[in-house]
């Protein structure tokens, strides 16, 4: 079995962003609104940097690339995870992902970008925005692609994130959004 690798996360200050990523997580953060902690990534827009062990000093791309043994067997030209964790000290805003082919061709081939939230903890009077196709369906069957619908948000349960959360997010790689 193959050692544990550990990284030094990347961290992206975000108008909407907070700093609960060191209170409550113990993160030495810059200074500044930090949004996002990208804990596991080799995205040219933030690619970890390995902290001990074999690869000591190598950006997880490079382990990727040169070392694919470290991964077991998983395929692909790229690293295929963005893992974060979200502090929203303000609204996001929302946002319609590109699928793999959309992605290819218009965001120079870039992968498409699919994901699920989870939320580690909200405030009481969180809010958190959430496509409803089946709703808007029914509203309007064949015009309406989907609905925005906030509704408040519980500590363990998947969802999209308003003001006031702090989600793990598990993505594809591609920080696009359109």
């Amino acid at each position: 079995m193959a050692d544990l690798i550990f990284l030094e996360p990347v961290f992206h200050e975000k108008i909407w962003g907070g700093r609960r990523l060191a209170t409550e997580f113990g993160y030495d953060i810059p200074d500044g609104p930090i949004g996002e902690c990208w804990a596991i990534s080799a995205h040219p827009h933030g690619d970890c940097v390995v902290v001990g062990g074999e690869y000591d000093g190598m950006h997880l791309s490079e382990v990727w690339d040169g070392h694919r043994e470290a991964f077991g067997s998983m395929e692909g030209d790229r690293f295929p995870l963005l893992i974060k964790i979200l502090d929203a000290e303000g609204d996001l805003s929302v946002q319609i992902h590109p699928d793999d082919a959309y992605a290819a061709e218009h965001e120079n081939g870039s992968l498409g970008k699919r994901e699920c939230w989870y939320v580690l903890d909200c405030e009481p009077d969180a809010t958190a925005p959430s496509t409803e196709p089946a709703v808007a369906a029914t509203i309007a069957p064949g015009r309406v692609r989907w609905l925005v619908v906030v509704r408040k948000p519980d500590s363990g349960r998947m969802t999209s994130l308003g003001m006031g959360g702090n989600t793990f997010s598990m993505r594809m790689r591609a920080p696009t959004a359109r």
